[in-house]
């Protein structure tokens, strides 16, 4: 009956009866009951009968343990041969998985390979494109690429260099070799440690969102090396927080530390800029210090009063209200409201992509722009500061002029670096330089607010020294 069923199932599937497959639930069955068949008729009829009179089933408890053994060992053979065929297509899975990795891993090694040759070809054009530019550029061709926004980023520290070394004195032509020496101040005693102390602990504040400079990151040894030799070269000085940030975008476009320390130093030392000034100590103990970020500050005021009066006088109003001096950005208040605009240049408020753009503009035009970003800022916040009640203490949130605060809805899921950012400074960096551009000051009225400046500061030294005088008596 089994080699039937056999012979007869697979004929109709169109099968070889001559290899027949595996038996089926069906076959086994069979198998056991003929086994049980058997075993019963070994009895014999007279035993059957025996049994059977006794009222007793012995032959068919015997058939039906004998079937159950079978069924036993037949769902054995069954589980194990299903093991050996999942081990087997385990094994093939592995084998296929393991010619896959070392595929892979050959592919990977070539690609390295040419990644790394492709690289170098590219670094060895690059630096062949740098010397030529540095031997064919002048001044004047590197600050109308600047000031028409043509930069290209893996040359912009080369048209840095060359816009700001029109007139730089010769001392500041540093070299490699000349830099690493610098860059070993610091341990001398126990005042450039101190100041070595907040070196480092600003490095791990700088730019931390942006590539290579986050913790472990590749340019934060070269913001060292630059920080440290210009404060080996300013004994006056030495260093002020928010250079950090000034270096940082120096370090961000240089190709060698030389250069980044190059572009550092001119920025602060330049006659045509001076910012060091900006990081400056006040005379003779009797000023706030950061005079030039006084100034820029005065200047300010000066022109949110011409060109938004409303908002001046609102701003003064809830000055006076909270017992503070008025002018919501000169004399002390500068020192909270807009001392990171002028120390930084917007670098530590706004992103390192759009400040390159602000320093382009900066190394042509110098701090008019400075102003001018200022001054776009204060148009953008007008409504909602004069939306605010006189005495709301929101406007002495120097962070909330350029981010929307906590309670504001904005996306926070957003992609991008700082979701907190305002709308007006998330638009294309160009955009925003051009509506920048039409922002007051021009340049003779930014020439007219500098003397009209030195003019102020001379009657207030006046007002001091009539003050002193009778002290003294």
């Amino acid at each position: 009956l089994a080699t039937h069923t056999h012979t007869h199932t697979h004929s109709k599937k169109g099968t070889n009866p001559s290899s027949p497959p595996p038996p089926t639930n069906a076959c086994w069955s069979l198998l056991m009951v003929s086994a049980a068949l058997t075993m019963m008729a070994s009895l014999g009829p007279a035993a059957l009968a025996r049994s059977a009179g006794r009222g007793g089933g012995a032959a068919a408890g015997i058939a039906v343990i004998v079937a159950m053994f079978l069924h036993g060992i037949y769902c054995e053979v069954r589980r194990r041969r299903r093991l050996k065929k999942l081990a087997k297509k385990l094994e093939e899975s592995i084998a296929s998985l393991k010619q896959t990795v070392r595929t892979l891993t050959e592919r990977t090694k070539v690609l390295r390979v040419y990644s790394t040759l492709k690289r170098k070809r590219a670094d060895k054009a690059i630096q062949c494109a740098l010397n030529h530019l540095k031997h064919i550029l002048t001044p004047q061709q590197a600050k109308l690429i600047l000031n028409k926004g043509l930069v290209v980023n893996v040359l912009r520290g080369q048209i840095w260099e060359t816009a700001l070394f029109a007139h730089v004195p010769k001392d500041i032509n540093t070299e490699e070799k000349d830099l690493k020496l610098m860059a070993e101040w610091g341990t001398n005693s126990d005042d450039e440690e101190n100041y070595l102390r907040t070196i480092k602990a600003d490095l791990a504040r700088t730019f931390i969102n942006t590539n290579g400079f986050e913790r472990g990151g590749a340019m934060l040894p070269r913001l060292e090396r630059v920080l440290r030799a210009y404060a080996s070269s300013d004994s006056q000085i030495r260093y002020v927080q928010g250079m950090n940030s000034v270096a940082g975008m120096a370090c961000m476009v240089a190709s060698s530390d030389a250069q980044a320390y190059r572009i550092t130093s001119a920025i602060m030392k330049h006659p045509f800029y001076s910012h060091r000034d900006v990081f400056g100590r006040g005379k003779r103990g009797k000023t706030l210090g950061f005079p030039l970020a006084c100034q820029l500050g005065w200047m300010l005021d000066r022109l949110m009063e011409k060109h938004h009066p409303d908002l001046a006088s609102h701003l003064n109003k809830t000055l006076k209200s909270l017992h503070c001096e008025i002018g919501i950005f000169s004399g002390l208040n500068v020192a909270y409201m807009a001392l990171k605009w002028f120390l930084t240049l917007f670098a530590s408020v706004l992103p390192p992509s759009l400040c390159l753009h602000i320093y382009d503009k900066f190394i042509v035009e110098g701090h008019i722009v400075a102003l001018r970003v200022a001054m776009l800022t204060i148009r953008d916040m007008k409504d909602e500061l004069l939306s605010l009640p006189i005495g709301d203490t929101q406007i002495l949130q120097p962070r909330l002029w350029h981010h929307y605060s906590d309670d504001e809805k904005y996306d926070r899921n957003s992609n991008d670096s700082d979701p907190s950012l305002r709308n007006i400074w998330k638009k294309n960096a160009r955009i925003i330089m051009e509506e920048a551009e039409q922002m007051p000051p021009s340049n003779d009225e930014f020439v007219l607010l500098r003397e009209s400046y030195l003019e102020f500061q001379q009657l207030q030294e006046k007002k001091e020294d009539q003050t002193i005088k009778p002290n003294n008596k």
